[in-house]
């Protein structure tokens, strides 16, 4: 028997999937045409419906050949049609002007003001618009023209868009990359005069009304008197509003391997889905009340999903219960992974870059390792009292999705809850009480009295669950960091884990000698990053704020030369998190850091290499020269020095003709502590005599490997 013919929906996945990941791995997308697309699907229609009197068994694989090859062109075409840079009338190849722009999110406060996510509609090009595609963002300043911008809002706009900096610092957050998959790619900073309301009608009224009731359901525990981080939580557990979570109280989560609980995801909808079944229980049981039934769980449920802002989590428990509902109405008991795979075709069909997503990632994997993992791991104990089964049951719930998930969490966020047993124990339960506490809170809100001490009661589970988390988080090796894997690494041990689980189930010897054999594999990639690291050998010049950073790395030694006006005793926090990463990610056993003044003349030759010498702000290793230029050129300085790399940074008066004529550069780097104008200016001037030129706030930290 064909073992995967139960499971038709997962086969049509995988070329499905193939044709996504392979457009969004090229760099280019060529649209296929329609007809050809039919083309090649008639022969598998044909075949289907008239098969070959002769012989038709033996050429059936024709059939599968043709719908992989369609699904896959299908799959490789979305990317295209969905690819904002690829699209006729993008706004990123002219990006100044006048825009008609509509804000497709609510605006996000910031320290300095609001953020606002834009989708383009249309460019004035002399006196009559044309279409316009693609997605920005706006940086709008603190005051009451940016408090009045709304969800739903058109806006006309005028200025510049600028392209967002595609780099970042090396093993840290690509904000940029992030962004790109949601489709925004250009941003603009914004004052009261530079844009306009236009008096047009919203686009989706119905999202609108969510957001404005979800902003009136806020109001009511602000009114209940549910203020900081209860509030904080209270709001992102329960509506999906995760704007008031604060740094701290994220690392605290984040730390237990509680994040699940402050983004809105198949727990949370699946307790909805119970509230409101329990609610609709007086519905009779024949099939026209089931139907009714049916469509208002649904309703409902997508409701709730937009409500809580549309995250990829939420998309993917909705359509996964959307179907499942669907199937008890209709008297089926449809597989899981049938599931699965149904409704990850629907929304990799509305929006195909959501494949890239960490979250949507983490979301899908977590639910086949539930689902794959939780029956055997909950077998191998058998609990005798009820207290103690609900306990396991969680325990093994929470092993299954944490080991579907290890792989690729340790590969994404690089640090491990130890205690997150322990913290799912307390977390699952009371956050599920906290979530009937808050609607109940929020259904009430109409009697004064009773809303109130609904509120605190509410406010107080609240209080209870972030105390626990903080006193877990503070327990004593709670967060193993530091954890940094490549992607082969990622594959040996998703190996290791679908081996080893396959022997314990089967008791096959074949699956332990596989499991040896994918244990042998990861030592191998061991082995192979140590003998990397004893030729390693690189220059590193970080993106930070403030001061200039340069990083010499030599095997498992590194030495931070850190240029400040006034350098303090500690590590700038930004910083301090990017040297440890990159210490982590490479295996250096030790780390020398060497502040100094702006403008310090000092002469220093380090201890540990005689091929390190520091004088002022020239810096050498080995045959390397390097040399940060904060200030004119001193007029002493009448020949020509060598300097391989030169930094710019804090806007010297200088041009690039002069620096080249004193210091004959290999190539310059432009760090962010630039005005914008200046970095501009540089630029255009490198380009005109030839110069290799780095800027490091759009392109990243630089790095050179020797």
């Amino acid at each position: 028997m064909n073992s995967w013919r139960p499971y038709p929906l997962l086969r049509l996945l995988f070329p499905f999937l193939a044709g996504i990941i392979t457009g969004i791995l090229q760099t280019k997308q060529w649209q296929i045409d329609l007809w050809v697309n039919i083309l090649l699907f008639l022969p598998a229609i044909f075949y289907c419906f008239f098969p070959l009197p002769v012989a038709s068994y033996r050429f059936r694989w024709i059939t599968g050949v043709a719908i992989f090859f369609v699904l896959a062109l299908a799959g490789y075409q979305l990317i295209a049609l969905h690819s904002y840079p690829g699209m006729t009338g993008f706004f990123g190849r002219n990006p100044s002007g006048v825009f008609l722009v509509v804000v497709d999110e609510p605006p996000v406060t910031t320290k300095g003001g609001y953020k606002v996510t834009l989708g383009m509609r249309n460019r004035l090009e002399g006196r009559r618009w044309v279409v316009s595609a693609g997605r920005g963002q706006a940086w709008c300043k603190s005051g009451d023209s940016g408090r009045s911008i709304q969800y739903g809002d058109i806006l006309l706009i005028k200025g510049c868009f600028q392209p967002i900096a595609t780099g970042g610092n090396p093993h840290s957050f690509n904000y940029s990359a992030f962004l790109r998959t949601r489709g925004i790619t250009h941003e603009i900073y914004l004052n009261g005069h530079a844009w306009r309301k236009f008096p047009l009608p919203v686009e989706n009224p119905l999202r609108k009304w969510a957001f404005d009731l979800r902003n009136r359901l806020l109001d009511i525990f602000r009114q209940q008197k549910i203020t900081g981080k209860e509030f904080a939580v209270a709001a992102a557990l329960l509506l999906g509003y995760t704007n008031a979570i604060d740094p701290e109280l994220r690392r605290d989560y984040s730390a237990t391997g509680a994040m699940h609980i402050l983004s809105v995801s198949g727990m949370h909808v699946g307790i909805i889905y119970l509230f409101l079944d329990f609610l609709l229980g007086f519905i009779g049981k024949k099939r026209k009340f089931r139907i009714i039934k049916m469509l208002i769980l649904i309703i409902f449920i997508w409701f709730y999903a937009v409500l809580t802002g549309m995250s990829p989590s939420v998309i993917r428990s909705a359509a996964m219960l959307s179907l499942i509902i669907i199937g008890r109405s209709l008297d089926r008991s449809p597989d899981m992974f049938n599931i699965l795979s149904a409704s990850l075709i629907m929304i990799l069909a509305a929006d195909p870059f959501l494949v890239m997503d960490i979250g949507f990632q983490l979301s899908y994997i977590a639910v086949i390792g539930i689902v794959t993992l939780y029956r055997p791991i909950y077998e191998f104990y058998s609990a005798r009292f009820w207290l103690a089964e609900k306990i396991w049951s969680i325990v093994a719930c929470s092993l299954a999705a944490t080991l579907a998930t290890l792989p690729l969490t340790l590969m994404a966020f690089h640090q491990f809850p130890n205690y997150f047993i322990v913290t799912n124990i307390i977390v699952v339960p009371l956050s599920s009480l906290i979530i009937y506490a808050g609607i109940f809170a929020l259904v009430f809100s109409p009697f004064h009295g009773l809303s109130m001490l609904l509120g605190a009661i509410f406010s107080w589970l609240v209080w209870l669950m972030n105390t626990l988390i903080h006193l877990i988080e503070s327990l004593p090796c709670s967060t193993l960091r530091g954890i940094f894997l490549s992607f082969e690494e990622l594959v040996v041990i998703y190996l290791f884990i679908a081996l080893a689980f396959l022997f314990l189930i089967t008791k096959e010897r074949r699956y332990l000698y596989l499991t040896l054999v994918s244990m042998i594999l990861q030592q191998a990639c061991v082995l192979q990053f140590q003998l990397v690291r004893l030729s390693y050998s690189a220059l590193l010049v970080y993106q930070v704020k403030g001061c200039v950073a340069v990083d010499v790395v030599s095997q498992d030694k590194a030495m931070l030369f850190l240029m400040m006006k006034e350098p303090a005793e500690d590590l700038p926090a930004s910083l301090a998190g990017i040297a440890y990463n990159n210490s982590a990610a490479h295996g250096i056993k030790s780390r020398l850091i060497f502040k100094f003044r702006s403008r310090s003349s000092s002469r220093e030759r380090l201890s540990q290499t005689s091929q390190v010498l520091r004088c002022g702000n020239f810096i050498a290793f080995g045959t390397q020269r390097i040399v940060i230029l904060d200030e004119k050129i001193p007029r002493s300085l009448t020949k020509q020095i060598r300097a391989d790399y030169l930094i710019l940074t804090g806007n010297p008066k200088v041009t690039l003709k002069s620096v080249c004529s004193i210091f004959k550069p290999g190539e310059i780097l432009i760090d962010g502590n630039n005005s914008r104008w200046k970095t501009r200016e540089w630029e255009a001037q490198a380009a005109s005599l030839g110069v290799k030129c780095h800027l490091l706030e759009r392109n990243g930290a630089f790095e050179k490997e020797f």
